[in-house]
């Protein structure tokens, strides 16, 4: 059974996602179709690459990706299709397929046929009749002649020195808990067995340890944590004020583009001072 999923920023009530579904069922009536998420903000293929990568190790081998963020096909950002984890991902070429990774394949989308040719709304007109073809068993060869690389698009990445780790938020989820850039192998590598203050906007807001879960503070305490990404997040532990506010983003003053600082100190006084998993 063939697996299409979408990743859009259309919104949780735009009937294009039937579109998009309905025309790859009446050629592929099997097909499993999956929503990863239709909230990622407005154009931004940072949080959709993010949103795949964070997909991908999920996913049966030949699974297909369908992404309608800047979807429309320029010189600039052609509409591809690339293979990462023999898995594919369909989108135009805006930067995203760098940030998710190092594609195993490369292709560009053959144009769509006339008769099917809606120049505003790419998903529909060129990704589309591409995931139909991959979710009938063929390969990315028959999709369109191969591209030599993929266009590059700049990605934050901490700054690491001796004293110090300095990241960002890069998502921040429904909760309010704040997704950084700074991975558990950086965090380990950097620190070692020190001390570490995580410096928000004021002192009495410091982390000083990283925990394994959030239930590990008491309910309404802030709590860093490495998530199943193995991502440093930052979090409130199931705190919530009268109009469901009270996550991270709020009470921390949290927001994406947000610097993360790690200040290192000495050697930890104990071995168990990080409760790591």
């Amino acid at each position: 059974m063939a697996i299409v999923t979408f990743t859009t920023d259309f919104g949780s009530d735009n009937p294009d996602v039937a579109l998009l579904k309905g025309a790859i069922l009446k050629e592929v009536p099997d097909a499993q179709l999956i929503d990863i998420t239709h909230g990622v903000r407005k154009f931004d293929i940072s949080e959709a690459a993010f949103h795949i990568k964070k997909a991908l190790p999920h996913f049966p081998i030949g699974s297909t990706h369908i992404v309608g963020v800047r979807s429309a096909a320029s010189e600039t950002s052609p509409h591809r299709a690339a293979t990462f984890a023999k898995q594919h991902v369909i989108a135009a070429d805006t930067g995203i397929f760098s940030l998710i990774g190092q594609p195993e394949a490369l292709v560009n989308l053959d144009a769509p046929a006339a008769e099917r040719f809606w120049p505003t709304f790419p998903e529909l007109a060129s990704f589309v009749p591409a995931a139909i073809r991959l979710a009938r068993g063929n390969g990315l060869n028959h999709l369109g002649q191969p591209a030599s690389s993929c266009v590059e698009a700049k990605s934050m990445q901490p700054r690491i020195d001796d004293a110090s780790i300095i990241g960002e938020v890069i998502f921040v989820d429904g909760y309010g808990n704040a997704v950084t850039n700074i991975s558990r192998a950086d965090f380990h590598a950097a620190v070692g067995g020190r001390t570490i203050t995580i410096r928000l906007r004021s002192t009495r807001m410091e982390i000083k340890r990283i925990h394994t879960t959030y239930a590990d503070v008491p309910v309404g305490e802030r709590v860093a944590v490495f998530n199943h990404m193995d991502l440093l997040e930052i979090a409130m532990n199931n705190h919530q004020v009268p109009g469901g506010h009270g996550g991270a983003d709020s009470l921390l003053g949290l927001q994406r583009g947000t610097a993360i600082r790690i200040s290192i100190g000495e050697e930890a006084p104990a071995p168990d001072f990080f409760a790591f998993s």
